[in-house]
C-alpha cells in the first residue's frame, strides 16, 4: 500500500522532512504554502506537485496524510481542515496551543477515524521505547526524579520565536521537547506545577524554571531558555541508579546507566546515522496501515494541557487564542 504525503509549510523543518521522506523511500505527492512562490520553489527542488493553497492540497483525494510544518498559530486550523477531509495528520510540535484546541482535535479525529500524531522525536525514537520497557520490567527500579535542560541561542528579533502573533516563545518551542522527555519516564502526567518565567521585550516568554510533580510523588525539574545556551541533557534518577542522556536527547540513540556501585552501562537503540524524522515517518505509515490509539497521542494531549496551565498561570496568552 503506497502512502502519499502532502506537506504544508516550506520552512527549514519542512525541507528536512522532505529529505527524510526520500531517505525512507516514502512518497511525497505535493506541497503547499501560504506564499505560493515559496511552495513553487519547494516543489521544484523536490520534483513534486505544487498546490495554490493549503486548502487545495487537503482537498486532493490522492493525498493520504499531511505533514504540517507551518508556524504554531495555524496548526489547529490546518489539523482540523485535514481531519474534515479525512486526511491523517503528522504535525510539528507543538501540536496545538491550548487545551480547548486539543479537546476539539481529539474529538474530531475520533469521529472521523483518522490518525493524528505530533512530530515529536522523543516519542518516536527507538531508544525511549527501549528505556520505557526496561523501566516497566524493573531493570532500573522505580523512577524517582527527572532533570532536563534545553537552551538555544536565538538573537534575531525578526525570527518567529519572538513574535506573539505566531505563538512564539520558549515554552511552546523548546519546552515541548523537555516536557515530552519528562513524560516518557513518569508513571503518570504531573498535576502540580511550580514555575517562574522571564519575559522577552517582544512579549514572549524567554526563560523558565519549572518543577512538576505527579500523583505518585515523582518529580521533574525543567530548565528551558530561548536566549541562553544549555546542554540538551536529561537525567533520570531511579532506585538502582541513574540514566543520563547528554548528547542531543531529542534525537538520542544512546543512554548511560550508572548504578549506585559506580558500574556503568551503555544502552543503545536506533541508528544514529539516519534522520530522526524517518522514525516519525515509519511510525505514521505503520499506524495508517494498522490504526490504533497510541500512547504518544495521549502524552501529547497531556503535555498541551500542562503547558497551557503553566503559561496561563502567568497570564501568558497569544493573540490567536
Amino acid at each position: 500500500m503506497e502512502i502519499r504525503w502532502g506537506i504544508i509549510g516550506t520552512g527549514d523543518i519542512a525541507h528536512e522532512f522532505a529529505d527524510s521522506l526520500k531517505a525512507c523511500g516514502s512518497t511525497l505527492y505535493g506541497v503547499a504554502n501560504r506564499t505560493f512562490a515559496r511552495a513553487e520553489a519547494f516543489a521544484k527542488k523536490y520534483d513534486t506537485r505544487v498546490y495554490e493553497s493549503p486548502e487545495a492540497l487537503v482537498e486532493d483525494e490522492n493525498i493520504d496524510v499531511v505533514y504540517i510544518g507551518a508556524t504554531h498559530e495555524v496548526h489547529y486550523k490546518y489539523i482540523m481542515l485535514c481531519i474534515e477531509h479525512g486526511k491523517h495528520v503528522l504535525c510539528e510540535k507543538t501540536l496545538v496551543i491550548n487545551e480547548k484546541q486539543m479537546d476539539e482535535v481529539e474529538r474530531a479525529a475520533k469521529e472521523k477515524g483518522v490518525i493524528v500524531e505530533e512530530a515529536m522525536t522523543v516519542f518516536h525514537m527507538p531508544l525511549y521505547r527501549k528505556l520505557r520497557d526496561m523501566i516497566e520490567e524493573g531493570y532500573f527500579g522505580k523512577v524517582q526524579m527527572v532533570q532536563v535542560n534545553f537552551g538555544s541561542w536565538k538573537d534575531d528579533p525578526s525570527m518567529r520565536f519572538f513574535d506573539p502573533k505566531q505563538a512564539g516563545g520558549a515554552i511552546l518551542d523548546i519546552g515541548g521537547y523537555a516536557t515530552s522527555f519528562v513524560r516518557v519516564f513518569l508513571d503518570s502526567m504531573a498535576d502540580r506545577f511550580a514555575s517562574d518565567v522571564t519575559m522577552h521585550e517582544s512579549g514572549v516568554d524567554d526563560r523558565w524554571g519549572i518543577v512538576m510533580t505527579n500523583p505518585e510523588g515523582q518529580k521533574a525539574v525543567v530548565s528551558i531558555a530561548m536566549r541562553a545556551k544549555l546542554p540538551k541533557r536529561g537525567v533520570v534518577s531511579c532506585e538502582k541508579g541513574y540514566l543520563e542522556i547528554d548528547v542531543n536527547y531529542p534525537r538520542a540513540c544512546e543512554a548511560l546507566y550508572v548504578k549506585h556501585d559506580g558500574t556503568r552501562e551503555i544502552i543503545r537503540c536506533g541508528d544514529a546515522t539516519r534522520s530522526a524524522m524517518c522514525y516519525e515517518v515509519e511510525d505514521m505509515e505503520e499506524l495508517i496501515r494498522n490504526p490504533r490509539e497510541t500512547k504518544s497521542f495521549r502524552f501529547t494531549g497531556e503535555i498541551v494541557r500542562a503547558l497551557y496551565k503553566i503559561r496561563s498561570s502567568h497570564g501568558i496568552f497569544y493573540p490567536c487564542e
